[in-house]
């Protein structure tokens, strides 16, 4: 049976976070050249390319594992060892990549954060990207999306249904729609939707029986979605969790009974590990306060409600 060199795949995840060779070998205080033979052993070894060697490297499908690999191996590696008081307090902590999309962000990075002040992880938090488009690194640990395609090797959690309200100004809706203007007539009232999320926001007008805007806009985020109505300057959805606040407060109305939804995942390593324990569970229970449904585990091919 071939063995994986740790060496081996903790130089190949020095290169990629480098981005170049002679980047690795000051990191790990080596010469280019053995940095070269260490990358040349390794895809002899295992018989298959680990780099395109641009400017900066760009991992191969099997590079990204291999440096999957190694970044589970050095989370555990060092929890081990803090475990065994044999890793000072001050020593730098292993890195989890956790990729969240844009819609409730503000729910999943407070969660994050409060798992990471008591867990020995440091969080790179990124954004995902739209449907359709691929992450620059597969070198994620965890990872918050609607998307439900499985992955081998990590643990599936249903967190729930995100439930979203269309939503207005008072004034944007005594301008726009308070005036007896019918239905059809919300083709030109301002509408702003998150952008990687039309196929949400024309399902809901789908739903309310409402005509297509003419007047779309597109905002980076729910946040910066957000700004936009609290401006009145348009009506868009936003999640319920965060409109029932404004509406409580006045500072937004609905502008429909109709809403439509989407569903949450949180995926995760399959490891043995405190700190991925950890973030799952912080996860889970921001879950439980801003969606509909509580969470549900699927392992294995089957489904049960988590604890």
């Amino acid at each position: 049976m071939i063995s994986l060199p740790g060496d081996l795949a903790r130089t190949l995840a020095a290169v990629a976070d480098a981005g170049t060779l002679d980047g690795a070998a000051r990191d790990l205080h080596i010469t280019p050249s053995a940095v070269s033979q260490r990358l040349k052993a390794l895809e002899t070894l295992l018989g298959q390319v680990m780099l395109v060697r641009s400017k900066p490297v760009r991992l191969t499908s099997t590079g990204a594992s291999v440096v999957r690999f190694a970044r589970q191996a050095e989370m555990l590696e060092r929890e081990t060892l803090r475990t065994l008081g044999l890793l000072a307090d001050g020593a730098s902590r292993a890195r989890a990549t956790v990729a969240v999309e844009v819609d409730l962000s503000s729910v999943w990075l407070s969660a994050v954060a409060r798992a990471a002040a008591v867990t020995p992880v440091d969080l790179n938090i990124i954004d995902e990207p739209a449907k359709g488009q691929v992450l620059a690194s597969d070198d994620i640990t965890v990872r918050i999306t609607t998307s439900s395609e499985e992955m081998s090797g990590s643990h599936t959690v249903d967190l729930g249904l995100g439930m979203f309200d269309a939503v207005a100004t008072p004034d944007f809706i005594d301008h726009w729609i308070s005036r007896g203007v019918p239905q059809a007539d919300f083709a030109y009232a301002p509408t702003v939707v998150v952008r990687g999320r039309e196929a949400r926001h024309h399902a809901f007008v789908e739903e309310a029986s409402l005509a297509p805007s003419r007047a779309l806009s597109t905002a980076a985020s729910t946040s910066a979605a957000k700004a936009l109505l609290l401006e009145g300057a348009a009506w868009g959805l936003l999640p319920r969790y965060e409109a029932r606040r404004e509406i409580q407060m006045g500072r937004l109305h609905r502008v429909s009974t109709a809403t439509t939804t989407e569903r949450y995942y949180l995926r995760y390593a399959a490891l043995e590990s405190q700190a991925l324990h950890a973030l799952a569970e912080h996860v889970q229970v921001a879950a439980r306060t801003a969606l509909e449904a509580g969470p549900t585990v699927q392992q294995g091919g089957f489904t049960h409600a988590s604890a």
